[in-house]
């Protein structure tokens, strides 16, 4: 007499697997752009592109690791420890960039600080090199010096008497 045996199939969720194959990919992408900007390998703008889609790919599998939890849940597959792994990875690589976002948006737009509001120097030589997407090289006013005060009031002037290039290796 032949034994045969009986072999159980356990379903898993696929959901959970892309989940985490989604938060997993984040990381290297996010690095990537890091490492090739650091190199001078890539410009700003592609850049910052790259990093978007590394944070939109962890937010991604944060959200089918939510789906994946709750479709786990209804039909008693596996796969809970991957969608939890993914929704740990996703948030961890998310809570970097969140940090930043939340202190830049208790701050106010400011693209130029000045120690001397009044008649802050003019960069001539700078203007002309500056490509023509970047931030204006004029000092933006009255406006821009009253948000500096109150943001950042100990930025002010230095008074020495010295030449430039005592002051220079002074500071």
């Amino acid at each position: 007499m032949i034994k045969r045996q009986l072999y159980v199939e356990e379903r898993s969720s696929a959901l959970a697997s892309w989940s985490l194959r989604l938060a997993l990919f984040a990381i290297p992408v996010i690095a990537l752009a890091s490492v090739l900007y650091r190199a001078n390998l890539l410009d700003f703008e592609p850049a910052m592109a790259t990093v978007g889609a590394g944070l939109g790919l962890a937010v991604v599998g944060a959200l089918v690791a939510v789906a994946a939890c709750i479709s786990i849940w209804e039909s008693g597959w596996r796969g809970l420890g991957k969608a939890i792994g993914a929704l740990a990875i996703a948030l961890f690589v998310l809570a970097g960039p969140a940090a930043v976002l939340a202190r830049g948006v208790m701050l106010p737009p400011l693209t130029d600080l000045s120690t001397d509001m009044e008649d802050p120097p003019y960069f001539r030589a700078m203007g002309f090199a500056r490509p023509r997407a970047a931030n204006p090289a004029i000092y933006p006013g009255e406006d821009v010096a009253a948000m500096q005060r109150s943001a950042y009031p100990g930025i002010k002037p230095i008074d020495l008497d010295a030449t430039p290039e005592e002051a220079f290796n002074t500071m």
